[in-house]
């Protein structure tokens, strides 16, 4: 009996001190998500597809996109800026009432130690650094970004939760440091997992990984916030998404397949979509360890051309999506679906019938196929798996579906153990180059592909090319080559939709549709 009335006692104190720290659930937004994939929220060493929907919202960046016009960067932390130095810098000049969570005013010497520590420390993200030459600092409020070349833009990378501005004073106080050693004695990234230190609108408190993500509204942020606190819900599968959307346990549901989707617009929910510019892209192995067959650039060329993608696109996704050439988003670099037309993958069993017989297997041959098992970007990555199985057996292609977790997958791909897969790709800038040279860089070096020096000096010279036309004249071309190699094959980049409970307004999703500006949102 007194084990009994311990226990019942233990257990009424903890409700109480629950509901002692329990918020009004208006005033708590809560999202579900799969944030599964989530490594790190270090903003300057993250390279996941979930964190920057945290990152974005409490740290803040000097310039930013918005969705109602990206080629339009607007303030953030910086107020205003200007070419200086006779064009060899851009000077930049904080707004006033930027703080951080703990009251203490954002300086330029914050956006230095933040932008020196991510150059670095030498992580996945650093190489959006690599046209930063140098920061000087003018004053509290001022400061230069010295570039190494002029003629590369600069504004657009900017935009990245990479390049967030971090607490100078408290990030050193944890062991962060900025100058040539960080990448072997920083050690605020453990700290960094646990809390954040920036100055946007909310502050995250706690995360739990494949549980929780915890965001406290910041008391100094200088605008009125509905919500108190916002709590991201790791839940795995859209089904249960949609069943906690429709109890009322999360307020904005992310990983809904097109028919749940369908179903929580018939019972009243807002779905909400936008077009972007992320896209689900097929990988194919160049390394004749993994996949012999694979390893021959004609076998890969027979799968780009038996795929039937617009049946994908009508049939999968409802017709919300579209698809370019290569690795290029249309919508951006002049990239347009004109271009697919004409010289991009197209549903042709004759020509993959051609390709095969020119391969070193021309009566078929086999390799695994790795997907997610739940939902990227809207698409249904089990139907879209067992789609292009059936259309390469159409050839006498056997493809050999592996389902596992979206964080064993990414683990997999980026450790360039793949043979072949379905992966999702977005980026958190708009600037051409940060999509081009990737993939003949480090993304290359994925699937075991070493693009010609020629191919990586048409990167380069892209990058810096100042005329218009003739920059997407040289993306043209380097979708081309893209095309010709067949290691990477651009299977939808679809509208990206959610749901969300009715009473929610100004839920904005951008067109890279891991983020929205939480601190818009009111119920």
């Amino acid at each position: 009996m007194f084990k009994l009335l311990t226990f019942v006692f233990t257990f009424m104190m903890f409700l109480i001190s629950q509901l002692a720290l329990a918020q009004p659930r208006d005033r708590i937004l809560i999202i579900g998500a799969n944030i599964s994939d989530g490594k790190t929220y270090d903003p300057s060493r993250q390279a996941d597809l979930t964190t920057p929907l945290t990152i974005g919202n409490v740290y803040e960046t000097l310039v930013t996109a918005t969705s109602d016009n990206y080629e339009v960067l607007k303030p953030a932390l910086a107020k205003k800026w200007e070419l200086s130095n006779s064009g060899n810098s851009w000077r930049f000049y904080l707004r006033d009432n930027a703080k951080f969570w703990n009251g203490a005013p954002v300086t330029a010497h914050d956006v230095k130690f933040s932008f020196d520590r991510l150059k670095n420390l030498k992580d996945q993200p650093a190489e959006f650094t690599d046209n930063i030459k140098e920061i000087v600092v003018l004053d509290n409020n001022t400061l230069d970004i010295f570039v190494v070349n002029p003629q590369e833009s600069l504004l657009p990378v900017l935009t990245t939760v990479s390049l967030s501005v971090f607490s100078k004073k408290q990030l050193e106080a944890l062991g962060g440091v900025s100058d040539v050693t960080a990448k072997d004695k920083d050690t605020a990234t453990k700290h960094l997992d646990e809390k954040s230190y920036g100055s946007g609108p909310y502050r995250m408190t706690r995360w739990t990984r494949n549980e929780v993500v915890v965001l406290e509204r910041n008391p100094f942020w200088h605008e009125r916030l509905q919500f108190d606190r916002v709590i991201i819900r790791h839940i795995a599968d859209g089904a249960a998404q949609f069943l906690a959307l429709q109890r009322n346990d999360i307020d904005i549901a992310f990983n809904l397949s097109n028919e749940q989707l369908d179903l929580a617009k018939n019972r009243d929910f807002r779905v909400i979509s936008e077009p972007s510019l992320d896209y689900v892209y097929m990988v194919l192995t160049n390394s004749s360890e993994l996949n012999g067959a694979l390893a021959n650039k004609n076998a890969r060329l027979a799968i780009a051309h038996a795929i039937d993608y617009d049946g994908i696109i009508k049939n999968l996704l409802g017709g919300h999506g579209v698809r370019p050439a290569s690795i290029l988003p249309i919508g951006i670099g002049g990239t347009t679906q004109e271009q697919t037309e004409r010289f991009g993958y197209k549903l042709d069993l004759e020509k993959a019938k051609k390709y095969l017989s020119m391969s070193n297997n021309p009566n078929g041959f086999e390799f695994t196929f790795a997907y997610s098992t739940t939902p990227m970007l809207s698409v249904n990555s089990g139907l879209l798996a067992q789609k292009m199985q059936s259309d390469l057996a159409k050839v006498n292609i056997k493809m050999n579906l592996a389902p596992m977790d979206q964080s064993s997958l990414v683990t997999q791909y980026r450790t360039a153990k793949l043979q072949s897969g379905v992966v999702s790709y977005t980026i958190d800038a708009l600037d051409a180059n940060l999509w081009t040279r990737p993939f003949v860089t480090r993304i290359a070096k994925r699937m075991h592909w070493e693009p010609s020096k020629d191919f990586v000096s048409l990167v380069e010279m892209a990058a810096v090319e100042s005329n218009v036309v003739r920059r997407n004249e040289m993306y043209e071309q380097y979708q081309k080559n893209m095309v010709n190699e067949a290691t990477f094959i651009n299977i939808v980049q679809p509208t990206l939709k959610i749901a969300a409970n009715k009473q929610l307004k100004n839920v904005n999703l951008t067109a890279a549709g891991w983020y929205m500006n939480l601190k818009d949102i009111k119920r």
